[in-house]
């Protein structure tokens, strides 16, 4: 048997170039877990103001796309709804009108609006929406030069865009060395783990 002895430094003891290394063999110390989980149901909850169901989307960062793997539910008065409301928000008024007089003809629409996506393509932005029935002629005229598809696709591009800037965060030498400095971690003179 015997004992030796080691120097054990902690991150900001280690000198820099051995700390360009300690960066590089963690750098994926912040990503190793559902680190988007967090934003995942917080956009989840935002799509529910939208009347969308967020579960059948599939995202990815590397390519920069995101596809709806089968059909999300959904609901067409509320998604009409807050899509009136975000394209005629400068003038409230006018907002509410439009709403009421949606909500009045609401009974004599026969359609509904579903995500269609384009299953042939790799991650990308492919998801469309499509209308199936007969609209009023006043839902019509409400809707008259609003891309539905452009609508949805923003909201999903933004989300993907949260996705990568934190992911970018997570990866960079600023997020490692907090992580490795808030768990204590320590390291031989090399750089290694102790």
């Amino acid at each position: 048997m015997r004992t030796e002895k080691v120097k054990v430094y902690k991150f900001q003891e280690l000198k820099p170039k051995i700390q360009e290394k300690v960066f590089e063999d963690n750098r994926d110390i912040n990503t190793q877990f559902e680190w988007w989980d967090f934003l995942h149901e917080s956009f989840k909850e935002d799509l529910e103001q939208y009347g969308i169901e967020c579960e059948g989307f599939n995202w990815d960062i590397y390519s920069g796309g995101y596809i709806a793997m089968y059909k999300p539910q959904v609901n067409t008065d509320k998604f009409l709804k807050k899509v009136l409301e975000d394209t005629y928000k400068k003038s409230i008024l006018q907002a509410r009108q439009m709403l009421a007089t949606l909500e009045d003809d609401s009974d004599e629409d026969d359609f509904e609006l579903y995500i269609d996506t384009d299953t042939y393509g790799n991650y990308g932005n492919k998801n469309y929406v499509k209308t199936e029935g007969e609209m009023s002629e006043n839902l019509k005229e409400l809707l008259e030069g609003i891309d539905l598809t452009e609508y949805l696709n923003n909201i999903l591009e933004g989300f993907l865009k949260q996705l990568q800037t934190e992911y970018e965060y997570l990866m960079s030498d600023e997020a490692i060395q907090d992580t490795l400095i808030a768990n204590e971690i320590e390291f031989l003179e090399n750089g290694k783990r102790w």
